[in-house]
């Protein structure tokens, strides 16, 4: 089974990539860049790396096939912030703020657990860390999960993993699932972002639902 990795094809001219397009490295200016694979169903793990501190306006997270590359995403993109660690699900071009789970500041792990058939999103620094800052939360039983439910993702429209990093220099590595991870998966999730496609629905027989691309 194959991974997905950045799109080349998909990135701002400010957004370089290396290492087998899993480095991204933002330029002078607000860069961005999309993965190559969609998901539209499922439960699936990731982190990044980062070596360095991370301006508070970078963002990691998954977005739409025409959410933009400037602007605001309105109802096509959600972020973890990595000073604030807020949450954006841009429902209506609105910011919306969510619980905190810490900044990264130096060589650490991002994790984020990412049910897109239910809308929640979990957040970590650490494999230690608590998800989405609380020690109660946890992705495998469904508890404290951030809805992004407000926008269009996820839930039978393709979703793409997608970064925003905003200071020159600043850079992490995605891990989406072709190397160990850092912290354990959590139960009922996938191990990875893999390139199998969209996923299933959750139970078959059910009315039909159209993919978004």
């Amino acid at each position: 089974m194959a991974f997905t990795t950045w799109n080349p094809s998909d990135k701002n001219s400010y957004m370089s990539l290396s290492g087998g397009n899993l480095i991204a490295t933002a330029g002078v200016v607000a860069s961005y860049v999309r993965g190559i694979d969609a998901k539209a169903w499922g439960k699936y793990y990731i982190e990044y790396t980062s070596t360095s501190s991370q301006n508070t306006s970078n963002k990691f997270g998954f977005a739409r096939a025409d959410s933009p590359f400037t602007g605001v995403p309105s109802g096509t993109a959600c972020f973890v912030e990595t000073g604030s660690a807020a949450y954006y699900p841009w429902p209506s071009g609105s910011q919306v703020g969510g619980p905190s789970i810490g900044s990264i500041t130096g060589s650490e792990v991002l994790c984020l657990a990412i049910d897109l058939t239910n809308q929640l999103l979990w957040g970590r620094i650490g494999a230690a860390g608590n998800w989405n800052g609380n020690a109660t939360y946890n992705p495998a039983t469904g508890v404290g999960g951030f809805s992004f439910a407000a926008a269009s993702l996820g839930h039978g429209v393709n979703s793409y993993p997608f970064l925003t990093m905003t200071l020159s220099g600043n850079s992490i590595t995605a891990n989406f699932g072709a190397s160990g991870f850092t912290g354990a998966v959590p139960s009922g999730f996938t191990s990875g972002w893999d390139d199998s496609g969209p996923g299933p629905p959750p139970s078959v027989g059910g009315p039909m639902v159209s993919i978004i691309m």
